[in-house]
C-alpha cells in the first residue's frame, strides 16, 4: 500500500515541476508599449540622454532581446518601431534615431539633423517618381516581359592599391586637420 501512494505522490510532483517548466507566452499590447515608451524616453530628452535599441527593447518587452530568436525580436523591434512613429504622429513624443541611438528632440541642431534625413528622403522618392514616369514612358516594361534584362551582377569597379592608399591619406589628413582645428568628428557628420 505504500508504494501506491509514493507512487501517486511522484505522479502528482512531476505534473507540478512539468506546470512550473511550461512559460507563459507574454502578452503586452499596444496600450502598455505606449505607455513602457513614453515613461522610458521621459528620461532621454536630448541626443546627450540616447538610449539602445536594447534598452527600448528591454523596457517595453521585460527580457533581453538575445533571451528570445530571431523572430520574436524582429517582430517586437517592428511593433516598438511603429509605436515609436505612432508617438511622433501624434505629436506626443518626438522621437527620433541617429546613429543607432534614439532620444526626444531637444535642441535645434537634433531637429536640423532630422530635417535633412527627410529632405534625403523625399529627394530618393522624387527620383523614384521621375523613373516610373520614364519606365512607363520609354515602355521597358517590354523588354522586362519578353526577358530582355541583364541578369549579370553588378560590380563596383576596383581601385588599384595606390588610389586606395591615396583615398586613405587623404581621409587621415581630413581627421588630423580637424583635430587640429579643435572640430569634433561626429559634428561635422551631421
Amino acid at each position: 500500500m505504500n508504494k501506491v501512494i509514493l507512487k501517486q505522490q511522484t505522479k502528482k510532483e512531476k505534473e507540478e515541476s512539468k506546470s512550473k517548466k511550461k512559460q507563459e507566452p507574454i502578452k503586452i499590447t499596444k496600450d502598455v508599449i505606449r505607455h513602457r515608451l513614453i515613461t522610458h524616453f521621459q528620461n532621454h530628452i536630448g541626443e546627450s540622454n540616447r538610449t539602445t535599441q536594447e534598452e527600448i527593447f528591454q523596457v517595453v518587452v521585460g527580457i533581453n532581446s538575445y533571451m528570445v530568436n530571431s523572430f520574436a525580436r524582429f517582430y517586437w523591434f517592428e511593433q516598438i518601431q511603429k509605436m515609436i512613429r505612432e508617438l511622433r504622429r501624434k505629436n506626443i513624443a518626438f522621437v527620433i534615431k541617429k546613429k543607432g541611438f534614439y532620444f526626444v528632440l531637444k535642441e535645434q541642431y537634433e531637429a536640423d539633423y532630422y530635417k535633412n534625413v527627410c529632405d534625403k528622403s523625399i529627394s530618393h522618392m522624387e527620383n523614384a517618381k521621375v523613373r516610373a514616369d520614364e519606365w512607363v514612358e520609354t515602355e521597358k516594361w517590354r523588354d522586362f516581359e519578353e526577358g530582355k534584362v541583364d541578369l549579370t551582377p553588378i560590380e563596383k569597379p576596383t581601385k588599384t592599391q595606390e588610389e586606395k592608399i591615396e583615398e586613405d591619406v587623404n581621409t587621415a589628413n581630413k581627421k588630423i586637420i580637424r583635430l587640429w582645428k579643435g572640430e569634433n568628428e561626429n559634428e561635422d557628420k551631421n
